[in-house]
């Protein structure tokens, strides 16, 4: 095992749990950070990691692919997974309680501007974090314990992890949903459909999530 690739497992798997979790203990404490900052500093996060995710992935000549597949299975898997995402959220939202939907209020965007920094923020983070937990973060783990479920439960897990900022609950549904993209991930043969998908729930979810903050702030 290279230095970078030991690094690499320790950022993902030591450092940004750490600095979720401390965000997390700031916003439980009451601090109110800007949305355009808290876009500005998740942004350079992840375009900071992903050239060291690729510079790792180089060093254990892991070939990624981002192609977009023309087979129709992969698309459905895709969009049956969006689905089942969105789903998930409408249940859960009458169930969820206020603490954790005024947490989201604070992240989703609420104007003009702040919905189209967070088009950006989930086109990046669509890119970045597929290719970071699905691609190397999950061929590191099973070359490293050679069981597929293995590696793509541990993967999730650092994944939702690193979301800790959002409360335990939005956590733990999006290390279940972790699991569900490694395996769209292993029926398409690629990272493509995974970042569509992964884009197009953050973009609806922050949208949809912001209109209902807009309209509690309006009664």
């Amino acid at each position: 095992m290279t230095i970078s690739t030991i690094i690499f497992l320790f950022v993902t798997g030591v450092a940004i749990p750490v600095l979720a979790w401390m965000s997390k203990k700031r916003l439980d404490e009451g601090l109110a950070l800007p949305r355009r900052a808290f876009y500005l500093e998740a942004a350079v996060t992840q375009l900071l990691l992903l050239p060291f995710a690729l510079w790792v992935a180089k060093g254990v000549d892991l070939e990624l692919s981002i192609a977009l597949p023309s087979d129709v299975r992969s698309w459905a898997g895709g969009a049956i997974l969006l689905a089942l995402a969105l789903g998930a959220v409408v249940i859960s939202w009458p169930l969820t309680d206020v603490g954790h939907r005024e947490r989201l209020f604070v992240i989703v965007p609420q104007t003009r501007d702040e919905r189209i920094a967070w088009t950006g923020i989930s086109f990046v983070a669509g890119f970045v974090e597929e290719t970071v937990y699905r691609g190397v973060l999950f061929a590191l783990l099973f070359k490293m314990v050679g069981v597929w479920w293995i590696a793509a439960v541990i993967a999730a897990f650092l994944f939702g992890l690193a979301h800790l900022v959002q409360g335990w609950e939005s956590t733990i549904a999006i290390g279940l949903f972790g699991v569900a993209f490694q395996y769209l991930v292993l029926i398409s043969g690629t990272l493509g459909v995974a970042i569509v998908v992964h884009f197009l729930y953050d973009l609806l979810v922050g949208f949809s999530v912001g209109i209902i903050g807009q309209r509690n702030e309006g009664t």
